[in-house]
């Protein structure tokens, strides 16, 4: 099975170095600190890209069918591409936390692995959302992750739910006709 597609490298790298900052015992951040810089620093790992700018969207390079026939359907109606669209963690914020406070020690390596495996979005529709939530899967994966995950493993949520992701690097979202979501969904994980 293929592996994961690294997205917003330079941003992450970024991250993790400001992680392994906070966490340094050195630098004296109280641990409620710590902990509420990590979680914004999670947040940010898939919203922005490598310049910092907000991506909440477009520019993600995981979408679900359902996300995408949605942007058709706001589109043709002309309310605001975003509309019913959710920008889900494909791993649950709180497992990729937990693995990094658990690390024995936090070096950029360590960290960069972590996000670089783990840190990816998907952008789903509101139902598909909803579904997610109904399967008892909103913050938990249906099984555990190994160390280097693989693609399959790291969307195990969705497959689990029922939801189609794909990747649609490069692809212009508000240009896509409903033929060429067909054709995407052929490719979809």
């Amino acid at each position: 099975m293929e592996r994961i597609i690294s997205h917003n490298l330079k941003n992450k790298k970024n991250i993790a170095n400001a992680i392994v900052l906070i966490f340094d015992i050195k630098n004296n951040f109280p641990e409620y600190l710590r902990l509420m810089l990590l979680e914004r620093l999670l947040w940010a790992t898939t919203e922005h890209d490598d310049e910092g700018k907000y991506k909440k969207y477009i520019g993600q390079p995981y979408w679900s069918i359902g996300a995408l026939k949605q942007v058709q359907q706001n589109l043709s109606s002309q309310r605001n591409f975003a509309h019913n669209l959710r920008h889900e963690h494909a791993v649950p914020k709180k497992e990729i936390r937990k693995r990094i406070i658990d690390l024995a020690t936090k070096n950029h390596e360590s960290v960069m692995t972590i996000l670089d495996d783990l840190g990816h979005a998907v952008v789903v529709s509101k139902d598909e959302d909803d579904l997610l939530n109904k399967a008892g899967l909103r913050s938990k994966m249906p099984l555990d992750l190994v160390e280097k995950p693989l693609i399959g493993d790291v969307f195990s949520r969705y497959k689990e739910a029922g939801i189609k992701v794909c990747c649609i690097s490069g692809k212009d979202i508000k240009r896509l006709s409903l033929e060429d979501i067909d054709e995407i969904e052929k490719e979809c994980i």
